[in-house]
């Protein structure tokens, strides 16, 4: 059996970046629809991993089904990457929303830098639970 080096080791980093609940109106009262998610971040030049993007609503410990996943961080020529994604065609009302943002590298110092995220959304109207 060979022996390994610590030179046959990878490390694999991990970023994770999760967002507070959010009510997107800034009214606790209102229902919402999350329609869309727009991550902006460093682009990197090497890693050919992709961003994973959760949706959570009502403050769940659960991720709403379908994740969106291959948010890629490459952008050739520039210091920034901007990815929309659609958030699919499971609706996603809720008066609360909170996203979460990972990815694992293992060729990159720094392998996740997000500057900032929009969320694209619809008010459904008042939350009457």
């Amino acid at each position: 059996m060979a022996r390994k080096s610590v030179h046959d080791v990878v490390a694999l980093n991990t970023y994770v970046l999760q967002l507070g609940d959010v009510a997107p109106t800034g009214s606790i009262s209102d229902r919402t629809e999350a329609c869309s998610i727009r991550l902006v971040g460093k682009a990197k030049s090497t890693t050919t991993q992709t961003v994973l993007v959760e949706h959570s609503g009502d403050s769940s410990t659960t991720a709403s089904v379908p994740a969106i996943a291959g948010v890629s961080m490459a952008n050739s020529g520039k210091r920034l990457f901007s990815v929309i994604r659609s958030m699919g065609t499971v609706p996603k009302n809720y008066a609360y929303h909170s996203y979460k943002f990972s990815v694992t590298t293992t060729d990159e110092t720094i392998g996740f830098e997000p500057v900032f995220a929009t969320m694209g959304y619809r008010v459904l109207g008042k939350d009457s639970r």
